[in-house]
């Protein structure tokens, strides 16, 4: 059933940004286009009051006048899709996900396209419609492809003026400020999706460990990705518009002399405070996706959210849900196949060769000690904890009370 998104009266204007999806809606056969808010007020409507209350579990969004049922409920028998998309961010399981989708490939014969980032409706339509032109060519039932992606989907943000009218933010896929400046927030954005035929695998780690996860991995030497070598200054360039704010990096002194340098011998140069805080400051507009992303597919009706821990402590049980789900015809030999992406099989020549494993290369409480710093910076803690929360994590040192407050303030 799809969700339906009401637009008040007098928004005829702010329809047609909703109306400029509409050849995404139609690009593939029978599918259904699925506006996914991830904030409180829609920017589209502002009328519309999206609510997110965390309980226990993942947070749950769904319009404050439903009177349905949600949408993000799961079917009670397997979904059946033509695609499922893979959904990761950076240092959320992306290695395992991507040893997963060749597993899927040899073992159950899945058809995998793979896209940095950025994934659309009219992408999904079209792999959808590729992954059922391949299926229609087999004898039998095909299973479904898959649309494998390791940064966050495609946002459109919008912002709202003081008299309360939206406008399209300058950099889309960041929240932006009422006069258009880039903004850290979970308001404003929203996924366009299919319904039909479409399943979703999506990976989300703990916010803290993803930050000291890439410190380690963008510290490393040589580096593990080419980006890593670029200086300093095209990625600080990304940071502002994804809505750092330029005082938060001229207080770790950060100034024109490190836009040449290269990013990974910034970290490995700088005081390793500072080093951390930087990376924080890398980290966090993407940080604020993956949870804007989180609470938009809670409305996607065969959207399984996954989180790395939960693999990483008992990889048969956190994965079997999925084939299930989406490729109930494997199981079995997939999920036998599928050993060799669990590191915690892996003898300790292979953990130490792999520069996406950085955990076991450092001293014991290494982890827990580069948190307590993070969570001793005002700024840092504030977000932080915000995102702990609304990615449904619990997290003592914040404390509960602190963190509720500032979900409260954000939304």
């Amino acid at each position: 059933m799809p969700c339906t998104l009401p637009l008040g009266s007098g928004l005829q204007d702010k329809a047609a940004a909703l109306a400029r999806l509409l050849p995404s809606c139609l690009a593939g056969v029978a599918l259904l286009c699925l506006v996914l808010l991830a904030s409180r007020r829609s920017a589209i409507d502002p009328g519309l009051d999206v609510r997110v209350s965390v309980r226990g579990g993942l947070p749950e969004t769904m319009p404050a006048d439903s009177k349905s049922a949600p949408c993000a409920a799961r079917p009670s028998r397997p979904w059946n899709p033509a695609l499922v998309l893979a959904a990761a961010h950076h240092k959320t399981g992306t290695v395992q996900l991507m040893c997963l989708s060749g597993v899927l490939r040899r073992a159950a014969g899945a058809s995998v396209t793979a896209q940095i980032g950025g994934v659309s409706a009219d992408d999904v339509a079209a792999a959808a419609a590729a992954a059922r032109q391949a299926g229609s060519s087999r004898r039998g039932s095909a299973p479904p492809g898959i649309l494998l992606t390791t940064m966050p989907l495609a946002q459109q943000c919008y912002g709202q003026q003081s008299r309360g009218e939206a406008f399209r933010c300058p950099v889309e896929e960041a929240p932006c400020a009422a006069d258009g400046t880039p903004a850290l927030s979970l308001d404003g954005c929203f996924i366009s999706l299919p319904l039909a035929d479409l399943g979703v695998w999506h990976m989300v780690r703990r916010p803290l460990d993803v930050v000291v996860s890439a410190l380690w991995f963008h510290q490393q030497e040589p580096a593990p990705e080419a980006w890593i070598d670029a200086e300093f200054g095209s990625r600080l360039g990304m940071m502002k518009k994804g809505g750092v704010p330029a005082a938060a990096l001229e207080a770790l002194g950060i100034d024109k002399q490190h836009e040449a340098v290269p990013y990974g011998r910034l970290l490995r140069t700088l005081p390793e405070e500072k080093a951390l805080l930087l990376e924080f400051w890398r980290s966090i507009p993407g940080l604020y996706a993956m949870a804007r992303q989180l609470l938009a597919l809670q409305r996607h009706p065969a959207a399984l959210q996954l989180r790395y821990e939960d693999a990483a402590r008992n990889f048969n049980a956190t994965l079997q849900p999925v084939l299930e789900q989406f490729f109930p015809r494997h199981v079995g030999p997939v999920l036998e196949a599928a050993q060799q992406c669990d590191p915690t099989t892996w003898t300790s020549s292979q953990t130490q060769g792999s520069n996406h494993v950085t955990s076991g290369k450092h001293p014991p409480g290494a982890r827990e000690r580069l948190q307590g710093l993070l969570l001793a910076q005002p700024e840092a803690r504030r977000h932080l904890c915000l995102l702990t929360e609304v990615l449904g994590y619990e997290e003592p040192r914040c404390g509960a009370v602190a963190a509720r407050r500032a979900l409260r303030r954000q939304l």
